[in-house]
């Protein structure tokens, strides 16, 4: 099913103390409008936060030819897509959907790291505490 940050972000801000420092582990597939509402109210709580974006291979390199079935995974909505007409109007609403992040992320004093699934869990701990 699907993920409401905005309201898991109210709930835990009940909990997190004024000393506290946070994680928060997502993908940020919601709107960034939601995610910024939702991280201002953890922000206000906590001393310090790091918001992890995760994301698969897959997400960032969409594929390079044919015909593709996609299927939402919260939603399970199928979407039949051409890798070759949809290629650059992907590229291009990742990079506006992760600019708008950054700079909510931003205006909320937040770090923001990003970490592939794919990836050693070594270097992506090494991001995130760096």
């Amino acid at each position: 099913g699907g993920t409401d940050l905005e309201a898991l972000c109210a709930q835990e801000a009940a909990r997190v103390g004024s000393r506290s420092f946070l994680f928060v582990f997502t993908d940020l597939w919601q709107d960034p409008d939601a995610v910024e509402a939702g991280l201002r109210r953890i922000r206000r709580k906590c001393r310090a936060a790091t918001v992890v974006q995760l994301r698969t291979r897959e997400e960032e390199e969409f594929f390079a030819r044919g015909a593709h079935l996609l299927r939402d995974m919260e939603t399970g909505e199928v979407l039949e897509v051409d890798a070759a007409q949809a290629k650059d109007a992907y590229a291009g609403a990742l990079r506006a959907h992760g600019l708008r992040l950054a700079a909510a992320c931003s205006r909320l004093n937040l770090r923001l790291v990003t970490a592939r699934t794919d990836a050693p869990l070594d270097g992506v701990l090494r991001k995130m505490l760096t």
